[in-house]
């Protein structure tokens, strides 16, 4: 139970019987003991209660002791507890009023007079009543208080948000109403306290003779009794308590007097019931610290600061985030790229929709927080609510990361997965079933113990997969039963797409290359050299044609119209009553048509020329130009057909508001495209936008445009508001006489218009609910405007600029200008992103100027490289005379055209490697700027990438020419041992390939390889050309043809004479004798 106002009722009691009994007149002339009795009761502290002798120095008092924020609450609440405070500051004032009238009784006993005695104890007695008043009242506003916030709490959905510490207020006041309904005083809440005390009060009134006389009623009923409206709120007679109450039992023990007619009685009374306990317990209920009073303050302060944090929390979670998506959504892409296509995804065991799935939950988040925050602004659902859709949208997106994570992690340990994989295939190359002698097994086996040492060496994951792979052709060929003619049958599916792809040749090598291939003599001895060279053969082929100008345009224009259509295609799914669909469905059609020549978004090569590459593009040219014209006018017909426009009530604005939004139940679309509406908006401003929508007057007064920078997914919307002529006049002018704000935006105080705080008792008024509404809606202008400034990432300068607007924005909303100070708020929002995108920019001078160190480091380290391996191709080809340089040209990784090429590479990155010390210097004297300049002009990213392509390049050639000797190496050893013909001979030769692989000599071992071939078998006579395939022969016929009418008219048959070389050379045909062109 609720005792208040029930301890300065005993205090009451027991001065007065003391003062009435004594002085009334029966002590005519004072005795030495009267005035000893006299001094030491009018001598009591009054602990805890500030000084104070006005109502308003009393409510400042008040005010500074109980710091409480009423604006987060609703008007009701506040209500009750602006007026529980004003009662705890009249009980103050009471209280020293009834002080100042002891300190006179005082004085009157050390005169020796007790003439005045009796009427200033009828003073005392008043104002003591007063204060057993004001306590009461305190008490029946402080139980209203709670029983009503709880009920608005729960009518809010606060038992969603359980991590927030709003919840634990929620918790905190229920709390209360239990330890009242139950009696439970030995926590320390608020009705825990307050019931402790009235355990003091019992016993004092068991003291006074009075038993327990103390009378309860309910809050509920005293809700009903003076505001039937928040009585009716949901779940309020349920939560119903008894409070305690202090009057009634004052009155009763003041009618006690008339039973006390001798000192003797009133001094016996008082020494069993003694002053002190009955001002501890004046303290214990409306004390400035340490009371009951503080207790239900501080609870509902920590209620109010938490309800302001609740929306913090929200704007922090839902950038969290955004934030989250933003880095997650670099992530993902990198994962997609670095998995490099259904092998590797299946590799890497994730998905190959990966990105798709990405995309389509990042879209779906965005939309849920754009969707909970207009939600907030409306106030169109519970704070509850909001917030946990915020929250559980912030789930989403660490459950998306934890999804990439584990992507990255499949990625990273692609490598380790491999590895595993790799031992099991080392384990099965050593047991009998892959003990075959042949050449071709044997090569394949040198080939794959080769690749596994580089596997184990550099742990690049591209040579555990060609180890698997070669493991995987070693298995099939042993399975066949004939490996050699496996061989046989893999180069000549070989040579057939190789065929394919010779329109793409345009300098003739690759053809000159693959008829010396095709010339080489069945059986080969040597399979494997003549496969891989072939592969090689169809990479640069294939890399050719992908680099082209034809081919590269097509998947460009591809991949272009592929996204355009399919997001017309999406508008039409989505979106009914489309007058131009039937338009864009006929170039879905198109393209639908068009898809067929493509496979994996890339341009498929068989049989494909550069002039077939080129009319593919003239018609995806006109495809998407068609969709150019039908995406806009799809998403604008969508707009006027599905957007819903209503009006929109915003909390303290009396002008019309008016809500338009497209709702959007699939993936964001970057397209921008206007679209307008029946909707007057001249003298309107945005109050609200999802922040892809903005709108502009038209010159027709009656339509409205709305652009729209994307179609983002969930709700894309835009409240836009009409200011009330009333509104917008000033918050002081004649008859606008509505209650402004005062304070520092954190801690905001109620005022009337002129700047008083009103009367309750002597305190002010509280405010009419539309008043309070625009008070909170000032608030919320104001919390606005430090979110944007405490969120904003902006330079030093702009800053200070922005608080300084700020601060214009906040005497708008104090003053009570809230449409102004909406305006200025959205310039202020404006005005961060401008200077948020200068500090971008001023940043990314700093990335880029940091960037292109790195580079020009890494470009030193790269060059490096790239020098070593083209010097040792080099000395490769320096090794052979020209004659052996033409026996083996068919099976070179490069040629000696492109050699000179990356030595020209090589030696530029070289020459560029002194670029780091520049930009350190720059950078150390803060000359960012400078830094990209220098960058730029160097051309430091080009060369850069073109250094790492070519270092990239030249180690594969190395790779290439290594592998090619070891299994050479490998089946002319096997050859060697299965035939044991020339035995002397052969192993000289074989002696002298191991020694040049040994050294790198990777060319001059093939050659020694193939002499023991040779030496043993039939060696690498031509072909008969019955035996090429006939559709084969008559292809490259044609082709070679056609290649040498070109070459010679182009007049380039004289370019690069005595280089040897068929990239230098004009094409004149294949012969026995050689199959490299002369010149």
């Amino acid at each position: 139970m609720l005792p208040a106002g029930v301890f300065p009722a005993a205090f009451a009691a027991t001065v007065l019987i003391f003062f009435t009994a004594s002085f009334s007149g029966c002590i005519d002339v004072p005795t030495k003991e009267a005035r000893l009795e006299c001094l030491e009761l009018s001598s009591y502290p009054f602990p805890n209660i500030p000084e104070c002798s006005t109502t308003e120095r009393c409510f400042s008092e008040a005010e500074t002791a109980f710091r409480l924020n009423l604006l987060p609450f609703s008007h009701e609440v506040a209500s009750e507890l602006f007026s529980a405070k004003g009662h705890v500051a009249s009980s103050w004032l009471f209280m020293n009023r009834a002080k100042e009238t002891l300190q006179d009784i005082r004085s009157e006993c050390n005169s020796g007079s007790f003439a005045k005695i009796p009427q200033m104890a009828n003073e005392l007695r008043a104002n003591l009543l007063s204060v057993a008043k004001e306590t009461d009242l305190f008490s029946e506003k402080a139980s209203k208080s709670i029983l009503v916030e709880v009920a608005v709490l729960e009518g809010q959905d606060i038992n969603l948000v359980r991590n927030q510490p709003l919840f634990d207020d929620f918790i905190l006041l229920n709390q209360n109403i239990i330890d009242f309904s139950r009696g439970n005083s030995s926590s320390e809440t608020y009705a825990a306290v307050s019931l402790r005390e009235e355990k003091k009060l019992n016993g004092i009134a068991e003291k006074l003779g009075m038993g327990k006389v103390i009378p309860e009623k309910s809050v509920f009923s005293l809700l009903a009794e003076n505001d039937s409206r928040i009585a009716k709120l949901s779940g309020l007679k349920e939560k119903d308590f008894p409070i305690s109450l202090l009057l009634p039992v004052f009155s009763g023990a003041s009618q006690m007097l008339d039973s006390f007619i001798g000192i003797s009685d009133s001094v016996g009374l008082l020494k069993r019931v003694p002053p002190s306990e009955v001002f501890e317990a004046v303290s214990g209920i409306i004390g400035k610290e340490s009371s009951a009073a503080g207790e239900f303050f501080a609870m509902f302060r920590n209620d109010s600061g938490h309800r302001l944090g609740l929306a913090e929390s929200n704007r922090e979670e839902a950038k969290r985030a955004r934030t989250l998506l933003a880095s997650l959504g670099e992530r993902a892409k990198d994962v997609s790229e670095k998995s490099g296509g259904a092998g590797r995804f299946s590799a890497a065991g994730i998905p190959r929709d990966f990105i798709r799935r990405f995309n389509e939950n990042a879209s779906r988040i965005e939309a849920g927080l754009r969707s909970a925050e207009e939600a907030d602004f409306l106030k169109s659902s519970t704070p509850g609510k909001v917030s946990w859709e915020i929250f559980r949208q912030g789930l989403e997106a660490d459950s998306l990361a934890g999804e990439v994570a584990v992507a990255e992690e499949k990625l990273a340990s692609a490598s380790g997965s491999c590895a595993v994989e790799l031992e099991s295939a080392k384990a099965a190359i050593s047991s009998k079933g892959f003990s075959s002698s042949g050449p071709v097994a044997a090569a394949l086996r040198e080939k794959l113990s080769l690749s596994i040492e580089r596997f184990e060496k550099t742990g690049e994951f591209r040579h555990c997969e060609d180890s698997l792979e070669t493991f995987s052709e070693l298995s099939s060929a042993i399975e066949s039963g004939a490996p050699e003619e496996f061989a046989s049958k893999r180069i000549s599916d070989c040579f057939s797409k190789c065929s394919g792809l010779l329109a793409f040749d345009s300098s003739g090598e690759a053809t000159a290359r693959l008829g010396g291939m095709m010339r080489i003599e069945r059986p080969y001895n040597d399979p494997l050299l003549l496969l891989d060279s072939c592969r090689g053969l169809i990479s640069v082929l294939e890399q050719s044609a992908k680099s082209g100008h034809s081919v590269a345009r097509a998947n460009s224009l591809f991949s272009e119209a592929s996204q355009k259509t399919g997001f017309a295609k999406y508008i039409l799914e989505n979106f009914e009553c489309l007058a131009s669909g039937k338009k864009a469905e006929k170039i879905i059609g198109d393209f639908a048509s068009a898809s067929e020549k493509f496979e994996g978004g890339l341009l498929k090569l068989d049989g494909v020329s550069p002039e077939s590459a080129a009319e593919t593009s003239k018609l995806l040219e006109g495809i998407l130009f068609g969709m150019d014209d039908a995406l806009p006018l799809l998403a604008r017909e969508a707009f006027e057909c599905k957007a819903s426009v209503s009006e929109a009530a915003l909390p303290g604005f009396k002008g019309k508001c008016i809500r338009i939004a497209l709702q959007n139940n699939g993936l964001s679309l970057p397209l921008q495209f206007s679209a307008n509406l029946p909707i007057p908006s001249q003298g309107a401003s945005t109050a609200f936008s999802t922040g892809n929508v903005s709108f502009v007057q038209t010159p027709d007064a009656n339509k409205t445009e709305f652009n729209f920078s994307s179609l983002a997914a969930g709700i894309n919307s835009i409240i836009i508001c009409f200011p009330d002529e009333g509104d917008a006049a000033d918050a002081n002018a004649p008859g606008a006489n509505s209650p402004v704000i005062a304070g520092d935006g954190n801690s905001l105080r109620l005022q009337d218009s002129n700047g008083s705080n009103g009367s309750i008792g002597g305190f002010g008024s509280f405010p009419d609910e539309n008043a309070f509404g625009r008070m909170q809606a000032a608030a919320a202008i104001i919390s606005g405007k430090d979110s944007i400034i405490r969120g904003a990432a902006v330079l030093e300068q702009d800053r200070n600029a922005l608080v300084s607007y700020g601060l214009d924005i906040e005497m708008l909303a104090l003053s009570g200008k809230l449409e102004q100070a909406g305006k200025a708020l959205n310039t202020l929002r404006e005005k961060a992103k401008e200077m948020e995108a200068r500090k971008a920019d001023a940043d990314s001078v700093k990335a880029g100027a940091a960037a292109a160190l790195g580079a020009a480091n890494e470009l030193s380290t790269v060059s490096a490289a790239l020098s070593q391996k083209t010097t040792l191709i080099e000395r490769n080809f320096s090794e052979l005379t020209k004659g052996e340089l033409d026996s083996i040209y068919p099976f070179l990784p490069i040629s000696q055209a492109r050699l000179k090429e990356l030595r020209g590479i090589a030696d530029d990155a070289e020459k560029h490697s002194g670029l780091a010390e520049k930009i350190s210097a720059f950078l150390d004297s803060g000359r960012f700027a400078d830094v990209s300049k220098l960058a730029e002009k160097e051309g430091l990213a080009a060369i850069v990438a073109s250094a790492k392509a070519a270092n990239e390049e030249a180690g594969k050639a190395l790779e290439a020419m290594e592998s090619s000797a070891a299994s050479s190496y490998a089946a002319a050893d096997a050859i060697q041992k299965n035939t044991g013909a020339g035995k002397a001979d052969s192993e000289a030769g074989l002696l002298n390939a191991k020694l040049a692989l040994e050294r790198k000599s990777y060319l001059k071992s093939i050659l020694a390889s193939n002499a023991v071939q040779e030496s043993i078998g039939s060696g690498m006579a031509a072909l008969p050309r019955n035996e090429i395939p006939p559709a084969v022969y008559f292809l490259i016929v044609a082709i070679v043809g056609a290649g040498i009418y070109i070459y010679r008219k182009t007049g380039k048959g004289e370019k690069g004479k005595g280089e040897g070389l068929v990239a230098e050379r004009p094409v004149r045909g294949i012969s026995n004798e050689s199959w490299m062109p002369q010149g």
